[in-house]
């Protein structure tokens, strides 16, 4: 049987001139066991003399209930005989010795919360005697209550693949019953991933786990909810779309890198050759292009560093960056970036140049597992330009008009460059 107990605080009183002889009320204690019903004793421990009663009282100290009373009896010697256990009713006993009284009272529920006193009787043959005592101790909670419920994990740091252990802690007179498991409100069903066993709920984790639990118990004396947040960390999968992509030369290319994980990835965005490097974290949204630099801060847009300038000119509008890039050999020469809440990267390429073919690659890592990449190919079509080349030592130019000698031979072939290839 499982024992909860609050020693009453005291407080004790003396009344001057109701002081009789050298008796007192030492401690007043309230303890309560429970198993199937409840059962609470108020004892009360004195020491001195000539004391021949002891009476307790519960409620209010002008109009308190006397529970009950033990009158000692004397032989014709005048020697006082202690009753032992007396039965006040159905739920109320009262036991002596010779320094202290016990009230048990039996199936105690909330209506025995409250105040209790004990009372010292002495030098009399009636229980009309001198009050030698009182001792006043207030019990706020003897624990016949309604449950109190918390719900715990062993630890915080759950992984997806976990087999974590959630543990209804409960406490309440009667012993409180778990009634339910409930998961985001909804009632948990056991199956492959939950297993109910009373106070106990074991989850076999994945990604899509997180959320609030909660353990719902009662009892006699009512009900109560006790929940906790869990949090499932886990490893970056990303979407880097479109999957391959033809473009024209002089439209705009869209790329979108989208990361799920928790917690939130670094993601990385690389355009061909690296000539372009675009890092992604909670905080900022750093631009890298041939070892010059800058940083925007998500919070407020502002390019917070920058070395030797990676663009000629920014414009924001709204969430999105536009730099004009003026440090690249042609291959990319205007992009936008769009400053996600997210760490996800939402990266465009204005007026793409055939230079800007090639594989493009999203990686993201928060260090949960190996982390995620993709690579997508971009092939941009450009129509054909057709030059013709020639021998220039051999001939004269002027005016955009090729002058060649009379009787000279002279030899071109004409050649296109085209994506795709020119069909003949």
């Amino acid at each position: 049987m499982d024992k909860l107990c609050l020693v009453i605080l005291l407080v004790i009183i003396n009344y001057a001139g109701l002081v009789w002889g050298d008796a007192s009320i030492d401690d007043v204690s309230f303890e309560c066991s429970y198993d199937d019903t409840t059962t609470c004793d108020v004892t009360c421990t004195y020491s001195g003399d000539d004391v021949y009663g002891v009476a307790c009282y519960f409620d209010g100290v002008t109009d308190a209930q006397r529970i009950g009373d033990n009158v000692y009896t004397s032989d014709s010697d005048g020697n006082w005989t202690i009753p032992g256990t007396y039965t006040v009713n159905s739920t109320h006993t009262l036991t002596s010795t010779e320094t202290s009284l016990t009230l048990t009272i039996d199936n105690a529920n909330s209506g025995y919360s409250g105040t209790y006193y004990c009372q010292l009787l002495q030098g009399s043959s009636s229980m009309t005697g001198a009050t030698v005592d009182e001792v006043v101790g207030s019990i706020d909670d003897p624990y016949i209550n309604a449950p109190v419920v918390s719900v715990s994990s062993p630890t915080t740091d759950i992984y997806e693949g976990d087999d974590v252990v959630l543990t209804c802690d409960v406490d309440g007179l009667p012993t409180p019953t778990v009634t339910s498991w409930m998961y985001n409100g909804s009632d948990i069903v056991t199956d492959d991933q939950y297993t109910v066993d009373d106070d106990q709920l074991t989850i076999n984790i994945t990604r899509y786990n997180s959320g609030e639990y909660q353990c719902v118990t009662s009892n006699d004396e009512g009900s109560a909810t006790g929940s906790i947040d869990v949090d499932i960390s886990y490893s970056a999968d990303l979407d880097l779309t479109p999957d391959s992509t033809y473009v024209v030369e002089g439209d705009t290319l869209e790329l979108s890198c989208v990361v799920d994980s928790y917690p939130a990835s670094t993601v990385i965005l690389t355009t061909p050759d690296g000539s372009i490097q675009i890092t992604s974290t909670n905080t900022t949204v750093t631009i890298t292009t041939n070892s010059v630099t800058a940083e925007i801060v998500r919070e407020d847009l502002t390019v917070t560093q920058t070395t030797n300038k990676v663009y000629s000119s920014m414009v924001i509008d709204g969430t999105t960056v536009t730099f004009v890039i003026s440090d690249m050999s042609g291959d990319i020469d205007s992009m936008s970036i769009e400053i996600l809440a997210s760490t996800d990267i939402s990266f465009t390429i204005n007026d793409i140049s055939r230079y800007a073919t090639g594989n493009y690659t999203c990686a993201a890592s928060n260090g949960v597992g190996d982390g995620d990449s993709e690579t997508i190919y971009v092939d941009v079509l450009y129509r054909p330009d057709v030059y013709l080349p020639y021998e220039p030592y051999k001939y004269e130019e002027y005016s955009g008009y090729l002058f060649v000698v009379e009787g000279t031979d002279f030899t071109s072939t004409c050649r296109v460059d085209s994506n795709p290839a020119v069909v003949n």
